[in-house]
């Protein structure tokens, strides 16, 4: 508790006299942050590995069973805020809730992935220990084996059982993981392929497509979170921006800059003033997603610092401007320990609307220290 002590008040001292008021805002929040989650660290240790997945409607809801993934961002979180303060306590609580997190009996490997892109992938950076790399490595080599047509699109193999290939674009973000284990062309084929696919004209982007084993000249669009296979469900453009932007990053591939620039215009021309989304673009049915406002931001902040182009800054400015007021950021039991309030999961059907999420506090955690590092 004294070294905790230790980093809150170094986190303090951090802000200076010079910094903007919107630079001042961020900070308190990450202060805030980091003394919330070191107590829900104590509470996850003591439940023995209960993590937090969500809080809704006065309760809070474990990243259990099919959510299981979900621990992921509260492991990953945690590990942001330790780096952020300097602070061995969180970065302790860090270590002991990665080692402790087990995967679930029947998790996918998509959302295994996951986990370890956001948990073990943020520990290896602050820790370099061979122990999260190993699991990453391991993860990423199932999913260029058992999962190959998924991220390649390739035939099956003889004696294969898939019978078809199912894309979906949550996923793009964690393939960095992929990248980084030295399974670099396979994501390049896999970000490649996807673009005349998923992502349109328009610069909106479909949620996700399968492919049929004996006709994949005509994938089928499907609809899970969005509100319809033509809609632009918010979160998913987030996913797009985010992973086109991160598949730049690594490549430095043109070809991905201009669908993250197309993607980022789409999205800067229908945000609303305060730049929190609508949970799909293209709804009538009015509700806020700040999840997606979150990624979004977090997206925005990387590709600033790419092409160091204004507008980018800008849209990510006024996002962190609201997602940081009042009206977002819950008080200290107001949400269970959890940061962002007024998240979507799934509007279609209504499950854990007006939430906070505990993906949202990841990726809000993460732009603010995106964009205090700028």
């Amino acid at each position: 508790m004294k070294r905790f002590i230790f980093g809150f008040i170094l986190c303090l001292m951090l802000t200076s006299c010079m910094d903007s008021e919107l630079e001042k805002q961020l900070k308190s929040v990450l202060q805030g942050a980091s003394e919330r989650y070191a107590e829900k660290a104590a509470e996850v240790e003591h439940s023995k590995g209960v993590y937090p997945f969500a809080y809704a409607d006065g309760q809070m809801l474990a990243a259990k069973d099919e959510d299981a993934w979900a621990g992921g961002y509260f492991i990953g979180s945690l590990w942001m805020l330790s780096q952020w303060c300097e602070d061995e306590t969180l970065q302790e609580a860090a270590d002991v809730l990665t080692y402790k997190y087990r995967e679930p009996e029947g998790i996918d490997l998509p959302h295994l992935l996951t986990v370890v892109n956001v948990a073990h992938r943020n520990g290896y950076n602050v820790t370099q220990n061979a122990r999260y790399s190993t699991a990453m490595g391991m993860v990423s080599k199932l999913m260029n084996g058992n999962a190959r047509e998924t991220y390649r699109m390739m035939e099956p193999a003889e004696g294969d059982s898939v019978s078809y290939l199912r894309v979906v674009i949550n996923n793009m973000p964690a393939i960095e993981t992929i990248f980084d284990m030295g399974w670099d062309e396979n994501v390049v084929t896999h970000g490649k392929n996807m673009m005349p696919l998923l992502c349109r004209e328009d610069g909106s982007v479909a949620e996700g497509l399968i492919l049929g084993e004996e006709d994949k000249s005509n994938p089928k669009l499907f609809a899970i979170y969005g509100e319809s296979v033509e809609s632009a469900w918010a979160r998913g453009q987030a996913w797009a921006l985010y992973g086109y932007t991160m598949l730049y990053r690594t490549t430095k591939d043109e070809a991905f800059l201009e669908q993250s620039e197309k993607i980022a215009a789409y999205i800067k021309q229908n945000l609303p003033e305060d730049g929190v989304p609508n949970w799909d673009f293209k709804s009538d049915k009015k509700q806020k997603d700040s999840s997606a406002a979150a990624i979004m931001a977090s997206a925005f902040m990387d590709l600033y610092a790419l092409t160091d182009d204004k507008q980018y800054l800008q849209v990510a400015e006024q996002q962190l401007t609201t997602l940081c007021s009042q009206e977002y950021i819950a008080a200290k039991d107001e949400c269970g320990g959890l940061l962002l309030k007024h998240g979507v999961e799934n509007y279609p059907q209504q499950r854990l609307v007006d939430a906070a999420l505990v993906y949202g506090d990841y990726y809000l955690i993460e732009a603010m220290i995106r964009y205090l590092n700028r």
